[in-house]
C-alpha cells in the first residue's frame, strides 16, 4: 500500500556555514567524495556499501550546518559540505519509536502503527534491512536506545544486531556505540554492507562535556546534569516562568552533548575509511526528532508537531554520482524517503517502499510534493495530531477537539501566530485540510504487535522521560 505524495510549491533560505566546517570538510573530504567512475561495461557495478546514521534528539538549527553560530557538529558539517544537505526534512515524528519504523519502513505512524510503548513492529513490516539483504548486503547494526532494540522489531533483516549499550538517563554512549559498530561492521562479509548506528547522547538528561566549555560561566543552581524535573517538572510542561539563564545553560549542555556525539561519528568515519580500504560507500545521517527549550511552553519531544520537534536535519554523502558535494535542496523532504533513496543509490529497482529518492527531488517548484508529519502520547490515544507542510503554509489538525491550527512558515518560521481565522488565509486551509482529509482515509495496515513491557523496562522508559504526563 502506498500513499500518494500531492504536489506544490515549495522553497526555502539557505543558511551560511561557518569557515571553521569549511577547512574541517577539507580535512575529512577524502573519506566521502564520489568517484563519479564507471565500471568494466561486462559487468553490473559493485554495490556501495550504506551507512546509516541516526541521532536521537537532534535539533537540525543547532548545527552550524544549519545556521547555528556554534562549532557544534564539525564532522557533520564537513560530510554535508562533501554531499547533499536537505534544509528542510521533516521527521515522521516528535519521538523515538513512530519515528524510527517510519525510516526502517517508510510508511506512517498511522500506517505502521507503532505509536505506542507498548506496540512494536510485528514481522509483517517489511524493513530496509530485510530488503537489502535479500539483495546481497551483510547487515549489521549497533543501537543505544530501547526504542529501536530488538524487543521492538528493529533486528528484523540484521545478521548482527549490537544492543549492549542500550542507554539509562545518565549514560554517556558514543565512544562505545562507535566502537561496537566498528567491530560489526569488521565481521560483516566480504559483499556489499549495510550498518546502521543509532546514537543517544542528546537525550535527556543532558550531561555537561566540559571539554567544550559551552556552558562555561553559569552560576544558576542546575547541576552538570540538567533534568526536566529541575526545569518544568517531570513532563516538561513549565509550571511557571524558568529563568532564561537556566534556559540558556540546559540549551548550552545540550550542544556539549552533540558536540561529543560528533566527535564520534568522526571517528566512525575514520575507522570505517581505514577498514574497509577503497570500498565505496554512502553515508546517511538524519535524526529521529528534536527538542524544546521553553518554546511552545514545554522542554523536551513527543505529542506535538511543531518545527523544534519535527525539523531535522539530514545528510546524504558518498561514492555516487548522483551526489552532488555541496548542494543543499532546500525543499521540504521527509525522512521516510530514506529507504526508497538507499534502494536508489544501490541499485535496487523491485522494492517495497514509498515515495521517491531524495536525490531526484524536482527543482521545479510546481513538482514538489506536500509533507506530512504526525504526533501522539507514548502511553495512550490523547493529544493525537496531524500535520501537512506545503510551503510556506503548514496546517496542523489536533484529534482532541477537532481544531485546526494555520501558520505561514514564510513569515512565521517558529510557529507562533496562528492564521485560522484570518479569511484571507480561507482557501489554503481548505485546501490543506483536503489533503489531511485524503490523508486520513489512506488504508491504515497496522503493521504492529502488542508487547507486555516488564516493570523494568517500564522504570527505564520513565527514566528517559516517557511518563504517563510526559511523551
Amino acid at each position: 500500500m502506498v500513499v500518494s505524495r500531492v504536489l506544490f510549491p515549495v522553497s526555502a533560505l539557505s543558511p551560511s556555514l561557518p569557515s571553521a566546517a569549511l577547512l574541517f570538510c577539507l580535512i575529512l573530504l577524502p573519506l566521502v567524495s564520489g568517484c563519479g567512475g564507471g565500471d568494466s561495461q561486462d559487468r553490473p557495478p559493485a554495490r556501495p556499501d550504506l551507512v546509516l546514521i541516526t541521532i536521537d534528539t537532534l535539533r537540525a538549527d543547532r548545527l552550524e550546518l544549519y545556521g547555528h553560530q556554534r562549532e557544534t557538529a564539525p564532522a557533520l558539517a564537513a560530510l554535508g559540505l562533501s554531499g547533499v544537505t536537505f534544509e528542510q526534512a521533516v521527521s515522521q515524528a516528535p519521538w523515538t519509536l513512530p519515528a524510527m519504523a517510519s525510516i526502517h519502513t517508510s510508511l506512517y505512524p498511522s500506517q505502521h502503527g507503532a505509536v505506542l510503548a507498548n506496540l512494536s513492529l510485528g514481522p509483517r513490516a517489511v524493513m530496509l534491512a530485510e530488503v537489502l539483504r535479500q539483495h546481497g548486503y551483510d547487515t549489521g547494526a549497533a543501537i543505544s536506545h530501547r526504542f529501536v532494540s530488538r524487543r521492538y522489531g528493529f533486528a528484523q533483516g540484521f545478521s548482527r544486531f549490537n544492543e549492549r549499550w542500550i542507554a539509562t538517563q545518565q549514560d554517556v554512549t558514543s565512544e562505545r556505540l562507535t566502537r561496537a559498530a566498528l567491530k560489526v561492521h569488521d565481521k560483516l562479509g566480504d559483499g556489499p554492507r549495510f550498518l546502521w548506528l543509532h546514537y543517544f547522547d542528546p537525550h535527556y538528561s543532558y550531561m555537561r562535556h566540559a571539554e567544550y566549555g559551552f556552558a562555561d560561566g553559569y552560576r544558576g543552581l542546575l547541576s552538570d546534569e540538567v533534568r526536566f524535573d529541575d526545569l518544568g517538572g517531570p513532563d516538561g510542561v513549565l509550571p511557571g516562568q524558568i529563568p532564561e539563564a537556566d534556559v540558556r545553560y540546559a540549551r548550552d549542555v545540550y550542544d556539549e552533548e552533540i558536540r561529543h556525539t560528533d566527535l564520534w561519528i568522526g571517528r566512525l568515519i575514520e575507522g570505517l575509511r581505514s577498514a574497509a580500504g577503497d570500498r565505496k560507500r554512502i553515508f546517511v545521517v538524519t535524526a529521529d526528532h528534536g527538542e524544546y527549550f521553553s518554546e511552545h511552553g514545554r522542554f523536551g519531544h513527543g505529542k506535538d508537531v511543531y518545527r523544534e520537534l519535527v525539523h531535522v536535519p539530514l545528510i546524504i554523502a558518498g561514492d555516487h554520482p548522483a551526489i552532488e558535494a555541496g548542494r543543499r535542496v532546500r525543499a521540504y523532504v521527509e525522512t521516510a524517503s530514506i529507504a526508497a533513496t538507499l534502494m536508489d543509490l544501490a541499485g535496487i529497482q523491485d522494492h517495497p517502499f514509498q515515495g521517491q529518492s531524495l536525490l531526484a527531488q524536482d527543482a521545479d517548484p510546481a513538482r514538489q510534493s506536500a509533507v506530512f508529519t504526525e504526533g501522539n502520547y507514548a502511553w495512550g490515544v490523547d493529544h493525537r495530531k496531524r500535520a501537512v507542510i506545503v510551503e510556506p503554509w503548514k496546517l496542523i489538525q489536533n484529534f482532541d477537539d477537532g481544531s485546526f491550527e494555520l501558520y505561514h512558515l514564510g513569515d512565521d518560521p517558529g510557529e507562533r501566530v496562528d492564521l485560522r481565522e484570518d479569511p484571507r488565509a480561507g482557501p489554503i486551509q481548505e485546501r490543506l485540510a483536503e489533503l489531511l482529509l485524503r490523508f486520513e482515509e489512506q488504508k491504515q495496515e497496522g503493521f504492529f504487535d502488542s508487547i507486555e513491557l516488564t516493570d523494568a523496562e517500564r522504570r527505564h522508559l520513565d527514566s528517559l522521560g516517557y511518563t504517563s504526563g510526559g511523551k
